[in-house]
C-alpha cells in the first residue's frame, strides 16, 4: 500500500535486496501501477536510506521486493529480512532531481 507522505514523496515498504545487476528492479505489474498512479510520465525513483535510486521493470523480481544492485546495496543501511520504508519521488521532486544531475532521464521508463 502506498500512501501520501509529504509534499515531496509518498511511501510503501518493500523488502530490499541485492541482485547481479547494474540498475535497481521491482516487478513489472508494481512499476506500472506506480508509474501509471505516482509518477506518470516522469522517471520512477525511490528514496532509501538517503539514496535517490532510478528504477526499472522486470518480470522476474518478486512482487513487493526492490532489488538493487550489489554496490547500492552494501551502501544502505538495511536488513534484506524485513521490509524497509521506501520513499517514491513525486513528479515534482523528480524533476527537481533531473535538473540537478540526480538522476538521469530513460525514455523507457517515460512511456
Amino acid at each position: 500500500m502506498v500512501e501520501n507522505f509529504s509534499s515531496s514523496y509518498y511511501f510503501t515498504e518493500l523488502l530490499i535486496t541485492p541482485h547481479g545487476g547494474d540498475r535497481a528492479i521491482i516487478q513489472t505489474d508494481s512499476f506500472e501501477l506506480y508509474q501509471k498512479e505516482y509518477s506518470n510520465t516522469r522517471p520512477l525513483v525511490v528514496k532509501v536510506d538517503g539514496w535517490h535510486i532510478p528504477v526499472y521493470e522486470e518480470y522476474s523480481v518478486p512482487c513487493d521486493v526492490l532489488a538493487v544492485p550489489e554496490s547500492t546495496y552494501s551502501r544502505l543501511d538495511v536488513s534484506g529480512d524485513e521490509a524497509t520504508t521506501v520513499f517514491l519521488a513525486k513528479e515534482k521532486t523528480v524533476d527537481r532531481l533531473i535538473q540537478m544531475n540526480l538522476v538521469e532521464t530513460n525514455e523507457r521508463q517515460a512511456g
